[in-house]
């Protein structure tokens, strides 16, 4: 087990409660997710406290980009719905349902 495997599997449970069909900001919708559910959050101050703010930040938005395979950045933008992130890369997620099976790392 890595030492960012808390914040992987945190990040795939958060991704299960997001709408059917994923934009381009779903890095930031997971982070929000995280920011607005209880218990996502004590998972996420505990990762934050074991490896740091900013290394669970990068790291939750690698392991979005690789639960969705690996779509293409679209570029960074400043974080809209959530204030964990300061910013984050938007993805070419287009037409992508939230069923579609997504690749185990």
């Amino acid at each position: 087990m890595g030492k960012t495997d808390s914040v992987r599997r945190l990040v795939e449970r958060a991704l299960k409660s997001l709408r059917e069909q994923y934009t381009a900001d779903v890095i930031d919708e997971v982070f929000y997710a995280i920011e607005h559910d209880d218990e996502l959050r004590r998972w996420y101050d505990l990762c934050c406290e074991d490896l740091g703010k900013h290394t669970v930040n990068q790291w939750g938005g690698y392991w979005v980009k690789m639960a969705l395979g690996a779509p293409k950045n679209l570029g960074q933008v400043a974080s809209k719905r959530n204030t964990l992130t300061e910013s984050y890369s938007r993805l070419d997620v287009t037409g992508m349902l939230r069923s579609r099976k997504r690749r185990r790392q």
